[in-house]
């Protein structure tokens, strides 16, 4: 009796054994490059060149931009060459698209309504002026801001200016770039580099009004899209602080002093921010508290969100990988040199495409996971 009744322990031990896990599931990033493709004509030596402009996918192309000489559009999965637009001093800013059409303005000194499928332009605006401003586009007008401080409001389906607005800048010191404007029913919001914000009645181009956030610093530029979210700008300027104002008025609500040159990215009651100090820091978007920051090496593009993962590239190191919740680093993929434009994903399959320092497409593939588990006396 005594021997059947330890026999039967044995077994139970060893059935319970059987159907448990010696740890819980883990899950593991997974990044595969894909491919990686050099995107000027020819091999570059002279000075060096922002490629800031995030790459656009369709179902079947990317199509990326270089600060060189113009467009280029690839096969998502072969990486053939499909077409190519050349123009001199590429398109660096980034451009609006529509369905058919990307519209953008050009180192050349023009903007450009281009079809997506072939490269083919259908029609050309001077602005004798680079393009450092990634446009906005609603309905069949356009709006962007040219590198001499003019903004543009263009009728899509002619090419012809509706209004523009000029403002001047007294300043000799100017960082590279351009502030998107944001829309809404009324006003169009942009920032220039005198450290302004300001709200043009979007029917006439006439100022609605202007609010000075960045002042007393040797760079002044506001290049950042202010973030519309309701009747709230978030915008930054780049040394001195983000703010949040009343769409409505300017009125400034709060500011954290953290300068930046991109804009934030909301998701929830969240915002996550890349500042000129080197960092990625995640604030309430009520108050402007902060939760959490995470150290860089150098400015960091604009940040991405994907399946809980916080995407952010360093102009001179890394493209890395954070936890949304924490900032923890989860992994990091070294392209050479530095990234300089925000990514592209397409978040039904996991691809992510960005422009490196040195002119370089690369196609990524992300994924999570699960590590392989042990049974409990593998581990032993």
């Amino acid at each position: 009796m005594f021997l059947f009744i330890v026999q039967l322990t044995f077994i139970t031990g060893l059935s319970t054994a059987c159907v448990s896990w010696n740890t819980p599931p883990q899950k593991r990033l997974k990044i595969s490059k894909v491919w990686v493709r050099n995107t000027p004509v020819k091999p570059y030596y002279d000075f060096r060149r922002v490629h800031r402009m995030t790459p656009v996918l369709t179902d079947s192309l990317v199509i990326a931009g270089n600060s060189i000489d113009g467009l280029v559009a690839y096969d998502r999965m072969s990486a053939k060459e499909i077409w190519r637009l050349s123009l001199e001093g590429g398109v660096e800013a980034g451009v609006a698209e529509d369905r058919e059409f990307l519209y953008f303005g050009a180192g050349d000194g023009f903007f450009y309504k281009v079809k997506k499928m072939n490269g083919e332009v259908e029609w050309s605006f001077p602005i004798r002026a680079e393009g450092l401003g990634q446009p906005t586009l609603e309905g069949n007008r356009v709006y962007f801001l040219a590198g001499n401080n003019i903004i543009y409001c263009l009728n899509t389906d002619t090419g012809k200016s509706i209004w523009l607005y000029n403002r001047r800048d007294p300043s000799n010191i100017s960082i590279r770039g351009g502030s998107r404007p944001s829309i809404d029913d009324s006003h169009v919001y942009v920032g220039f580099s005198d450290g302004s914000v300001i709200a043009l009645k979007k029917t006439s181009g006439n100022l609605a009004w202007e609010t000075v956030i960045n002042k007393n610093k040797r760079f002044q530029d506001v290049d950042a899209h202010p973030y519309l979210d309701g009747d709230r700008l978030y915008v930054a300027g780049y040394d001195h602080s983000l703010h949040s104002l009343k769409a409505s008025s300017g009125e400034s609500l709060w500011q954290v002093d953290l300068g930046g040159y991109s804009s934030p990215y909301k998701e929830g009651q969240v915002l996550y921010y890349s500042t000129t100090e080197k960092k990625v820091v995640a604030l309430q978007k009520s108050t402007g508290q902060k939760i959490w920051e995470h150290p860089l090496k150098s400015l960091g593009t604009g940040p991405e969100e994907y399946k809980g993962l916080l995407i952010v590239g360093e102009f001179l190191g890394r493209l890395n990988f954070l936890d949304i919740q924490t900032g923890e680093l989860i992994s990091d993929f070294p392209p050479g040199r530095g990234v300089h434009s925000k990514v592209a994903i397409d978040k039904k399959n996991g691809d992510l495409f960005f422009m490196s320092a040195d002119g370089n497409l690369f196609h990524l593939n992300i994924h999570w996971s699960s590590q392989q588990r042990l049974w409990t006396w593998e581990d032993q």
